[in-house]
């Protein structure tokens, strides 16, 4: 296993802890009276484990939350320079509660990606493939787009997903076939030898 995998795996484990998900913004800013879309806001938000019980705003286990999530948002950056760049939002010692979340006490971290130069400019093409690539990041360690979900709800949504193609087709098989009423075929008897007296 080379040190990318171990990474990997460390950062899945971390995902799994603090039940990390994301979502996505778009970044705004009006340019001569006119609102135009300049980049992408990224929002990491995890929780407290299960077992925290005295959690507040900016807590220590707040920090350890934000730790993680950052540790995340730095492994999913571009490596090579690009046209666009990222900044990674600092620690604001606060706690959200979304409805999307199960009210659950989530701690943000935002990543928002930019032009480099001429930050007035609409997003193009290089913001859109980074932004790709982060999500892309994000699904291989197990986050989760939008809220939470297991790993079991998650394979069962695909497995869903991967069978609705034959659902589909026996739905208009169903369709075509002659309506037959359903006839109940005895079951055979189980003998079992007779006693002698």
């Amino acid at each position: 296993m080379n040190g990318s995998d171990t990474r990997s795996l460390e950062l899945k484990e971390l995902v799994q802890r603090f039940r990390v998900c994301w979502k996505v913004w778009p970044e705004y800013q009006y340019v001569k009276d006119e609102k135009r879309q300049i980049g992408y806001q990224l929002e990491l938000a995890g929780t407290h484990e299960p077992w925290v019980d005295d959690q507040g705003p900016g807590c220590e286990h707040c920090q350890r939350i934000y730790t993680a999530l950052r540790q995340i948002a730095e492994w999913i950056l571009p490596r090579e320079r690009r046209p666009s760049m990222y900044e990674i939002g600092a620690f604001d010692r606060s706690i959200r509660y979304w409805s999307l979340h199960e009210r659950r006490p989530d701690v943000i971290l935002t990543v928002t990606i930019l032009h480099r130069e001429g930050s007035d400019r609409a997003v193009d093409e290089c913001e859109d493939r980074c932004l790709e690539e982060m999500e892309a990041g994000l699904t291989t360690i197990g986050a989760c787009r939008l809220r939470w979900t297991t790993q079991d709800e998650s394979v069962e949504k695909w497995r869903l997903k991967e069978m609705e193609p034959r659902l589909r087709e026996i739905a208009s098989q169903k369709d075509q076939v002659h309506a037959e009423p359903l006839r109940l075929i005895p079951q055979p008897r189980e003998y079992l030898p007779e006693r002698k007296p």
